[in-house]
């Protein structure tokens, strides 16, 4: 009959009296399953296993075993075991050699292999160490002996049965069995199948397998019951309480489970677990593709290591809870930490700012959980601002943002830190024309986090995709763009010659505001198939353009979709908006920074000329009104106190 229980340990897995069977009842090894063949090294590997595991005394800690999945025959009273055979005839001979015949006799058979049975029935359920001893672990010499036993499986058996009496030899017995009997669990797998050779097809096709998750809800759903059950007395009124604990646990795991299988779920906190993997040597995989679930023991794993490197995820961390050996606490543990995570990722503005503090601030998830305890849900907001002031400082003391700030008369100013010298005019001006974001690792998380600010000021429930947190198909690019010279076919040259004659116009309009002599251009005299003459003139234009235009300013940047991108490459603002505005018609996601850029948000009414002509065009004046409107929006947000030179001055 299909039992309760779900993990047993080994004592109790062969008993009869309170134990997994009940009289007449054994397990049965059927026809399809192949013969044993546990090695020599594969008996070596548990005996180390469970030697090694430590109880300190505890009754209630245990070292797990993998499952075995059986199925129940009604007709016959025989368990038969569709995986796990191995395992239970290992465990049969390992007790043998213990001399728990009582425990073990007749509780498993090999269901057409005459001999195998009978070699069990002789030489294992029975006394019989004198001639064990006797035959001096030689095959060769006991089948001279014993021709009848001239098979594979009693090979195997035979073999696995002098390896566990060579292994004490070198070892200390005291203790084993104890362990053994009481402190080594095994998970007992009953799907709901009559089936069972297509149910050992799919196992033994790696198409159905026990993950991680499965081992960790198992020792859940028995434990946790057992523990908060251990002062019942009435064994009618425990059996009630323990199954309907167990379907309250089972459904709350479940809950959980399908939370993890939302795809934004699950995206949005992939960078938490990133590089979290199976120990080596770990036989059960903890994959989140086979059971969403595991995404929350990564994540529970993450909290127990503060800089969370080399951080590995296996069955041991669960099988002894630290620090109490709890289960009941590990349950705990585990649904406390799915409500915080459920309510980080259902508030607007804690969403937004923990995956940036985690992905460019370097935060660990460890760090979150553990301030979060300390905090109150406004002080942890506070603190997570406070991190992102403190990144924005590491800008000035790096200065890998600005590479070219060293050529202004103070190379130690910064954009935006505590103690900015960052003036509103002059100063937003000549800092605009010295740096250079297109080339800083800075750019993507700045814009990002213009993106943040912009959605958390918002009234909308709108949140940032989550994949958007980094750039997502998307490409660092100008908004005024870069010299319009490169490699393009015959039929795009008249095309080409009149965008970069538009582009000289553009930058002839500030040399003659500085009184200087304009760029001539001759149409004639373009060579678009010569790459010698295009990159003279990318070069010649580049170090004009640099002299007038602050295109590598923040003020200038956008993260662009790649596909609108590299459709218009380097067009000027007119038709680049055209491309925004039409992948926004058809379901693209522009992020806040570019709508607002394109839409010039940035801009106040009373810029605008009474014919709107400004809307049409990106000039300079433009980079320097949106470098500041950005720089005061992340210092507004961020509550950093902006310091006017000029303001002062004047005062």
């Amino acid at each position: 009959m299909v039992k309760n229980n779900i993990l047993y340990s080994i004592k109790n897995l062969f008993s009869k009296e309170g134990g997994f069977l009940n009289e007449g009842e054994y397990f049965n090894i059927p026809e399809y399953q192949r013969g044993y063949k546990w090695s020599a090294q594969n008996i070596t590997k548990l005996l180390d296993d469970i030697s090694s595991f430590e109880t300190n005394g505890d009754s209630e800690k245990f070292y797990c075993l993998q499952n075995i999945t059986i199925v129940y025959n009604e007709n016959k009273g025989e368990y038969n075991v569709v995986d796990g055979q191995q395992r239970l005839t290992t465990l049969t001979i390992l007790l043998s050699y213990f001399d728990c015949y009582d425990l073990i006799k007749n509780k498993l058979r090999y269901s057409i292999r005459e001999d195998t049975r009978t070699f069990l029935e002789e030489y294992i359920y029975k006394n019989r160490k004198e001639e064990w001893k006797s035959w001096n672990s030689d095959w060769n010499s006991f089948i001279q002996l014993k021709p009848e036993c001239d098979f594979q499986d009693i090979f195997y058996i035979f073999t696995a049965y002098n390896t566990i009496a060579k292994w004490f030899s070198n070892h200390d017995v005291n203790g084993f069995l104890e362990k053994l009997l009481h402190n080594v669990d095994i998970i007992v797998n009953q799907p709901k199948t009559k089936d069972e050779t297509k149910l050992f097809a799919n196992l033994n096709g790696d198409k159905v397998s026990l993950d991680g998750a499965d081992i960790v809800r198992a020792m859940i759903v028995t434990h946790v019951a057992k523990e908060e059950s251990d002062e019942i007395r009435d064994e009618d009124k425990l059996l009630v309480m323990l199954n309907e604990r167990r379907v309250r646990i089972g459904m709350t795991l479940d809950n959980i489970t399908r939370w993890w299988t939302i795809k934004d779920h699950v995206d949005y906190y992939k960078p938490f677990i990133k590089g979290i993997k199976s120990a080596e040597g770990e036989v059960l995989k903890f994959d989140e593709n086979d059971n969403a679930i595991n995404r929350l023991y990564k994540l529970y794993i993450a909290t127990q290591n503060y800089t969370q490197k080399n951080l590995t995820i296996s069955l041991e961390k669960f099988e002894h809870p630290y620090p109490d050996n709890s289960f009941s606490v590990l349950y705990e543990k585990l649904v406390w930490l799915q409500r915080l995570i459920e309510s980080w990722y259902d508030d607007k503005v804690l969403y937004h700012l923990i995956p940036f503090c985690i992905i460019y601030c370097k935060k660990t998830f460890f760090w979150m959980v553990d301030t979060w305890k300390e905090s109150t849900r406004k002080t942890f907001e506070e603190r997570l601002k406070e991190v992102i002031r403190e990144w924005i400082e590491s800008m000035k003391e790096q200065r890998l943002y600005s590479k070219e700030l060293s050529s202004t008369e103070n190379p130690n100013e910064t954009m935006i830190s505590d103690n900015a010298t960052l003036s509103l005019a002059e100063d937003n001006e000549k800092l605009a024309s010295t740096e250079n974001w297109y080339e800083s690792s800075y750019l993507e998380p700045v814009l990002v986090l213009l993106d943040i600010i912009a959605i958390c000021k918002s009234e909308s429930k709108d949140k940032l995709p989550p994949l958007f947190f980094v750039a997502f198909k998307e490409d660092e690019e100008h908004i005024f763009p870069q010299t319009p010279i490169e490699k393009i076919n015959q039929s795009e040259y008249t095309r080409q010659t009149n965008k970069l004659r538009k582009y000289i116009d553009i930058v002839n309009d500030y040399i003659q505001k500085a009184n200087e002599s304009p760029i001539e251009f001759d149409e004639a005299d373009t060579h678009w198939d010569d790459e010698k003459w295009r990159e003279e003139q990318r070069k010649r234009y580049n170090e004009i353009i640099l002299k007038y235009m602050p295109i590598n300013s923040l003020g200038n940047m956008a993260l662009l979709n790649e596909s609108v991108n590299r459709g218009y490459g380097n067009d000027f603002f007119t038709e680049k908006r055209i491309d925004v505005m039409k992948a926004y018609r058809v379901g693209g996601y522009i992020r806040p920074h570019v709508m607002d850029a394109f839409n010039k948000q940035f801009l106040e009414r009373s810029d605008l000329d009474d014919d709107f002509s400004r809307m049409k065009c990106w000039e300079k004046e433009d980079i320097l009104a949106r470098r500041e409107y950005m720089v005061r929006t992340i210092c507004d947000f961020l509550n950093i106190q902006l310091k006017d030179k000029k303001n002062e001055t004047d005062q």
